[in-house]
């Protein structure tokens, strides 16, 4: 068996990311040795883009077809590991015609072991994000947390 191992680059940007010291110790455990090498806070995200570093990161609580259209389609715009499989991107197509939601989550479950097998990402875990507004406020948008009308501020009144 040959020595395995590499640099996992994480920061103390958000809830999850100490979790890399753990995944550290768990690959230990396999005989990977991860080297955890904690960047800045304030410049995280942007030294994990012009590195090209194995990260640590969190898509908070997306739903899936958020999460896989925003973050591992051969073209999407936050493809960090520039992974690409025709495969996956086929059966998202699929899944986005499909007009049921059982028969989505069953294309999604197959992207999913697909994943699994040979995405290019390694979860650890799924985490809660909480958010609330104050009484009184009106025109706050309903948004699912990491979408692109989430945290919009702008039209609010009090």
């Amino acid at each position: 068996m040959r020595d395995l191992s590499f640099d996992l680059f994480t920061a103390p940007v958000d809830f999850g990311f100490e979790a890399a010291r753990l995944f550290a110790d768990q690959a230990a455990t396999c005989g990977v040795r991860v080297n955890v090498v904690i960047g800045s806070k304030d410049s995280y995200y942007a030294d994990a883009l012009k590195t090209g570093q194995l990260t640590m990161g969190q898509s908070g609580p997306l739903a899936v077809p958020n999460h896989f259209a925003s973050r591992l389609l051969t073209s999407s715009p936050q493809n960090r590991t520039k992974w690409s499989d025709p495969e996956f991107d086929a059966l998202y197509a699929r899944a986005q015609a499909t007009p049921t939601a059982e028969g989505r989550a069953a294309i999604y479950r197959t992207m999913h072991e697909i994943l699994y097998d040979r995405g290019g990402f390694v979860f650890f875990g799924s985490s809660y994000w909480n958010t609330a507004v104050r009484n009184g406020f009106r025109d706050t948008p309903a948004a699912v947390p990491n979408s692109h009308e989430w945290a919009r501020f702008d039209e609010v009144t009090a």
